[in-house]
């Protein structure tokens, strides 16, 4: 058969499904909500919350690195204004620490 409009050959062949975007839970969609009510009571209606863990790593050194003091998780916490939950700041926080022990910038005791 040719296609009469493009002067192709129209075979028989099926199209490739292509996969449709996975729908997050309703129960991911509650937590979401809940944790951009956060951010818009501390931060105002504009707050964005931030999930990725790279970006909120950058945000983390950010902070730290603009206020040059140490500073526990609550003052990170609160300092970030909800815009990186609770979870992923720990989460982040704790490969952040991993990978400081894992680096030989103290040296060994091995000498």
């Amino acid at each position: 058969r040719v296609n009469t409009v493009t002067n192709d050959i129209v075979s028989n062949q099926k199209k490739p499904k292509v996969a449709l975007p996975i729908q997050p839970s309703k129960k991911a969609l509650a937590i979401q909500q809940k944790w951009q009510e956060a951010a818009n009571v501390m931060g105002g209606s504009k707050a964005c919350i931030v999930v990725n863990k790279i970006k909120a790593k950058r945000l983390i050194f950010k902070v730290l690195h603009n206020a040059f003091k140490p500073m526990n998780i609550t003052d990170l916490y609160k300092t970030l204004k909800a815009v990186v939950p609770a979870p992923v700041l720990k989460s982040c926080l704790d490969e952040m620490s991993v990978n400081v022990q894992k680096s030989s910038c103290c040296g060994s005791d091995d000498d």
